[in-house]
């Protein structure tokens, strides 16, 4: 039986409602429909979550990962995707932290290039499509983002589930 992989992508702060705001009412509603649609595809028997580390919906998307893992006792595999070796470099301190554990914590991390290059968030994105068969994308409701993912997944007829931030 071929195993079931799932790949979470989305948005940055930048492209959601409340930016950095992680205490908002709505980046709380979006945590909890995260949670809902991986516990659905758990459900569905999907056990291998790739998430791309990057601010925003890759941690998020990291830290229910780790909450079903450890507290639900889920038995699901973490692959942390990284798009290049010094990412969180510039990030604020807390973010830092977060993304190092997260690393740690991560059944396999991938790091994609060495160093930045123009086209390593691609190459993450495509990489992380090209290893799963249900992609759950999220997107902030600005035009056009995460537009690219979005249509390789539909180029390599990947099932994809849009959360759209309100």
């Amino acid at each position: 039986m071929k195993e079931k992989i799932c790949c979470i992508c989305g948005s940055g702060p930048q492209g959601l409602p409340w930016g950095f705001d992680e205490s908002s009412t709505g980046c709380k509603e979006l945590k909890r429909r995260i949670k809902v649609e991986i516990e659905k595809a758990i459900g569905e028997g999907y056990t291998k979550f790739i998430t791309g580390m990057d601010l925003g919906v890759g941690l998020y998307a990291a830290d229910v990962l780790f909450y079903l893992k450890i507290r639900k006792k889920e038995k699901i595999y973490i692959e942390a995707v990284v798009p290049y070796k010094n990412q969180p470099n510039g990030w604020c301190q807390e973010a830092q932290q977060l993304y190092s554990v997260s690393c740690i914590m991560a059944d396999c991390v991938t790091v994609v290039s060495e160093k930045y290059a123009e086209d390593c968030m691609r190459k993450r994105d495509e990489y992380m499509v090209d290893k799963s068969s249900l992609i759950i994308a999220i997107t902030g409701g600005v035009q056009g983002e995460n537009i690219q993912i979005m249509r390789y997944a539909a180029q390599k007829n990947k099932e994809t589930r849009i959360l759209t931030c309100e």
